[in-house]
């Protein structure tokens, strides 16, 4: 018997019953999606960058991570020119624009040199997570608060120890060292810095052709040995891989070789303290994943002790006669021959206890035959109920497993459905929905499984006959009939009509709610044994908890989005507040020089006059100007501070303000800013003075919202003259203030929703949804109504109706 077919008897025969009473559900919540750039020094399909791709999608496939990975590679590696790299740094500004990133995780020096050096405009404000540097730590990555990561830090030291420790009465280390690529200068540098007993010993194979290098490690005799650090470049600025280097110098090479790298390992060195890629990577997107959590990236420090593990190749141990037992106890070794056991381990144990129950079963059989006339019967009996248990529970394992292969049931419920129909001689089963209030009762809706026949969608009209049903069902009511000559005559008529003659009919309770029902039918009367009745009810059971895990899971989401919603408006409210109190400060440091240039200017003024000079004189006009100018600007200033600095009124303490003041104001305020858009703004307001009873700060504020809505919404649109039109009216008892635009209009759709506090249809461009929840509020506590209508052919009319104040009108105050 094969392996498989023995480990499939073992495992459906014994395991499975523990299988099912130590299945845990697993619950995976879905995340929002990130986009996450990983910025490559070098290029694809070099090991190293390769494997550290490799660990960063290690960890975001393991954490469940709905997150977007996109590579860039600079390629610098092999290609070193400054032209070069003027050509990729312009050409990768202009292509890393055109995305949004969450996250930078930057690999190796020149990649977080490049973003550096470009850090002002492309992704100012992005975290970076960096790995894979060699050279000391850049002042501006200190500086920047955003970026954190881990620095490689090969320790040639310990692998020149370990080197000498397994060949005693060894002779120099040459070292495969190029002169010319990043990686090879900051190697160089770091030997260099090594004790002088240890940089004695050295001797460095760099300023070669690569046709020299595999002559001057072939020359190379015991008891010396080889360091083969990265050698990708030689003196022709010729360009080779890693994989490509490690070949030339194993050919070649008569004596052990050693390195500090892990992708050589299996290539031809012996071993050595080796950095790996894959774990630079896995560490990344750990630290990665913190960030998108919510961690502060400051808090997050760079970690400096990622320094390799010994790793070793035991062909290579075993061909050069090397004491394994002096290798540190940590040490990992690769290609360990296997013996027997190891290599069948697997199926020697699944054989053995196979054996065992057969030999079990023989024991057991062998008492049975002795007693099989007396008791013949009865183990017929008893073998019928094993097998419908057997059937039974494997049938509730394939349903577990389908509900916890998924975080959303509903993707497997036509799964589930079959399984029952394919696994019991149930004829039909189905579910119904009562529910369309939550995400999972409008998927599920109504769906039947007919042995036989699949998935189709069941009649859901509610007839009298299956509402009678619904209602009895929602008392949480279970209906056993195995005739139909329980139910009453529509009823029974309801389900003959669709080729059933027995039914069970069992509720889906969900969050101590009735949400649905489950239905189980022949074509003809059966008897529902009780056996059969609790592993139906069962089932149902199993899928009313996967039910109400998606219900929580759902309410969890859509709990945790309105929380990220409130805490990023009090954000925005905050910095709303700081503009405010900088602004006192502004107007109050304004003033001062303002008032000594009038008063120094009226001065002025004053004495030519009295010195009898020309009233139109230049000067004089001049002076006069500046005497004007200088009251313009503390008109503005008084109104920026009676805007932002003054306290504004309760709701209660109501004035009466005059309409068409308070929006000529606003206006002003805003008129550099509706320039700048390259909008034409027109006001036409009703002769004299609109008196009402309002608050003077609240109105404008209503105002200043609307013509900045109307600013955002040309924007979007393409117009040969864009237009913000504001009127007020005045009628017999009321006061209008319009506001329309020649803008892209309103869907229809949205209707009062646009008031709603955080509705925003700007949401993916800074939008808060507060504005025109902020401006229907206002209104509201000063009696007013607001209402919009789309004009006809483009843009959107808003119009505000306050109650006119005719007692203050008549008597002109």
């Amino acid at each position: 018997m094969k392996n498989s077919q023995i480990k499939k008897l073992f495992f459906g025969c014994l395991l499975l019953p523990l299988f099912l009473i130590f299945t845990v559900s697993v619950f995976a919540y879905e995340q929002p999606s990130h986009k996450i750039l990983v910025l490559h020094s070098y290029h694809q399909g070099l090991d190293w960058s390769d494997n550290v791709s490799r660990g960063i999608q290690e960890i975001m496939s393991a954490h469940d991570e709905e997150v977007e990975l996109f590579y860039e590679y600079l390629d610098t590696k092999r290609y070193t020119d400054s032209l070069y790299f003027s050509r990729i740094e312009r050409f990768y500004r202009e292509r890393l624009q055109q995305n949004q990133f969450d996250l930078i995780i930057t690999v190796d020096d020149d990649a977080l040199k490049f973003l550096l050096d470009n850090r002002e405009e492309i992704y100012k404000n992005i975290p970076v997570v960096f790995c894979g540097i060699n050279q000391q730590i850049d002042e501006r990555v200190i500086n920047d608060g955003m970026i954190t990561g881990i620095t490689e830090r090969p320790d040639f030291k310990a692998t020149i120890d370990i080197m000498e420790k397994l060949h005693p009465g060894s002779g120099l280390i040459y070292v495969v060292n190029d002169l010319y690529t990043t990686t090879a200068k900051i190697n160089r540098m770091m030997l260099d810095a090594l004790p002088e007993n240890y940089r004695n010993k050295l001797h460095f194979i760099d300023n070669v052709s690569f046709d020299e290098l595999a002559e001057e490690v072939a020359r190379i005799n015991s008891p010396d040995l080889i360091l083969m650090l990265t050698f990708n470049k030689d003196k022709n600025q010729e360009f080779i891989s890693y994989k490509e280097e490690s070949r030339l110098v194993a050919e070649n090479a008569k004596v052990p070789v050693y390195s500090s790298w892990e992708f050589f390992l299996n290539r031809g060195i012996v071993g050595g303290k080796l950095i790996r890629g894959i774990d630079h990577g896995k560490e990344a997107a750990l630290m990665g994943l913190r960030i998108l959590h919510g961690e502060k990236t400051s808090e997050i420090p760079i970690k400096e002790d990622l320094q390799g593990l010994y790793m070793f190749d035991q062909n290579l141990l075993k061909k050069y006669n090397i004491d394994k037992n002096k290798l540190p106890a940590e040490a990992w070794i690769i290609n360990k021959p296997m013996n027997f056991y190891s290599l069948n381990k697997t199926t020697i144990v699944v054989v053995l206890l196979v054996m065992v129950v057969a030999f079990v079963i023989i024991l057991v059989l062998s008492r049975s035959v002795q007693r099989r006339k007396k008791a013949e019967k009865l183990l017929l009996l008893k073998q019928e109920h094993l097998t419908l248990a057997f059937k039974q529970q494997r049938l509730m394992a394939e349903i577990v497993t389908y509900l916890n292969s998924t975080n959303d049931f509903t993707q497997v419920i036509d799964k589930v459905l079959n399984a029952i129909t394919g696994s019991t001689h149930v004829g039909k089963v189905g579910l119904y929905s009562f529910t369309e209030d939550d995400k999972i009762g409008q998927i599920i809706g109504s769906m039947t499984s007919e042995k036989g026949e699949g998935i189709e969608e069941m009649d859901s009209s509610r007839t009298e006959a299956m509402q009678n049903i619904i209602t009895r069902i929602l008392k949480n009511e279970t209906i056993v009939s195995p005739d139909l000559s329980e139910l009453s005559e529509g009823e029974r008529q309801f389900f003959e009509n669709r080729g059933i003659r027995s039914v069970m009919l069992i509720p889906i309770k969900v969050v101590d709610k009735i949400n649905g029902m489950a239905g189980f039918a022949f074509q003809e009367p059966h008897v529902w044994e009780k056996d059969e009745q609790r592993l139906l009810l069962t089932l149902v059971r199993v899928i009313a908890n996967a039910w109400e895990r998606n219900f929580q899971m759902n309410q969890f989401l859509s709990m945790e989005k309105q929380h990220a919603e409130a805490v990023r408006v009090m954000e925005r409210t905050s910095r709303l507040a700081s503009i405010g109190v900088i602004t006192g400060g502004i107007t109050h440091e304004i003033n001062q020089p303002l008032n000594a240039i009038k008063i120094t200017t009226d001065t002025v003024l004053r004495r030519m006059r009295r010195e009898g000079t020309e009233t139109g004189s230049y000067i004089v006009r001049k002076l006069e100007a500046i005497s004007k100018g200088t009251e313009r600007i503390d008109e503005i200033v008084s109104h920026m501070r009676n805007y932002w600095v003054n306290p504004v009124p309760d709701s209660d303490e109501l004035q009466m303000v005059d309409l068409n003041t308070i929006v000529k104001n606003a206006l002003d305020l805003l008129r550099r800013q509706i320039r700048n858009h390259g909008i034409v703004a027109t006001q036409k307001l009703a002769a004299g003075e609109l008196y009402l009873k309002g608050n003077k700060i609240q109105i404008e504020q209503v105002v200043i919202n609307l013509v900045v809505n109307s600013i955002h919404a040309l924007d979007e649109v393409e117009r040969e003259k864009k237009e913000i039109n504001v009127r007020t009216v005045k009628k017999e008892k009321q006061i209008e203030l319009i506001l329309e635009d020649n803008g892209a209009g309103i869907e229809s759709s949205i209707g009062e929703q646009l008031f709603d506090p955080f509705y925003s249809t700007k949401k993916s461009k800074g939008g808060t949804g507060l504005g025109l929840a902020i401006v229907k509020t206002f209104v509201t506590k000063m009696n007013g109504d607001i209402r919009y209508e789309n004009r006809e052919g483009d843009g959107v009319r808003f119009v505000i109706t306050f109650t006119k104040d005719t007692e203050n009108e008549s008597t002109g105050s």
